[in-house]
């Protein structure tokens, strides 16, 4: 009889203690997931590749910014990954010759967000946000004889602002990359001043979508 008893209270023990384990496991994800969703952003805007030995291209771009905050304890702060995604395509001719380029950047990115357009339930009118990552870009350019592909992967930090613009969400963004791990190969009749690799910087509007 007191081995029964003892099994019940020891049973009752754990179930209760489950239950409240469970229970603080809600508690913490609703505290810190009220306001997590998905946000979309059209961007667009001028890129700038610096590549060694003073090789430089500009480039406009456009593409996309879907982001998703996966923690958003407020409606005006959350922690977010997203992709930044864009592209540009050049084509020009001249009576000197013709050239075409190209870049796309593949980055991903994780973003503190404070204020307008942190959350799809903010409603504020000014707000920031800054983070960082990697990112993968491809860049190609083709003047007369001279030809440049450039494979470039590394880390990458942005930032920016957004706000409403009659009442709609719109915004700025900068990043910068560095090409760490590329396909560069030393030209030894070559002397490079600064470095070897591949930065860039990128301007960004940005429209919010979604």
């Amino acid at each position: 009889m007191k081995y029964f008893l003892f099994t019940i209270l020891f049973s009752a023990t754990l179930f209760l203690s489950a239950q409240n384990v469970q229970d603080e496991d809600e508690v913490y994800h609703e505290k810190f997931d009220e306001y997590k969703g998905l946000k979309l952003d059209g961007i667009g805007g001028l890129q700038m590749g610096i590549h060694p030995a003073n090789f430089n291209t500009i480039i406009y771009t456009i593409g996309a910014f879907p982001r998703y905050s996966f923690v958003a304890p407020k409606d005006w702060f959350s922690i977010s990954a997203g992709v930044p995604i864009q592209f540009g395509f050049d084509l020009l001719s001249t009576s000197s010759g013709s050239f075409i380029s190209f870049t796309s950047d593949v980055p991903l990115v994780i973003d503190v967000n404070i204020g307008s357009q942190s959350t799809p339930d903010s409603e504020y009118y000014v707000g920031a946000f800054a983070g960082a990552g990697l990112n993968y870009n491809l860049s190609y350019f083709l003047y007369n004889n001279q030809k440049l592909v450039s494979h470039s992967f590394g880390p990458l930090v942005h930032a920016g602002l957004r706000w409403l613009y009659n009442e709609r969400p719109v915004g700025f963004r900068v990043s910068y990359l560095w090409g760490l791990l590329n396909n560069v190969e030393e030209d030894p009749a070559i002397i490079y001043e600064k470095k070897t690799y591949p930065t860039f910087i990128t301007f960004n509007i940005t429209y919010g979508i979604l």
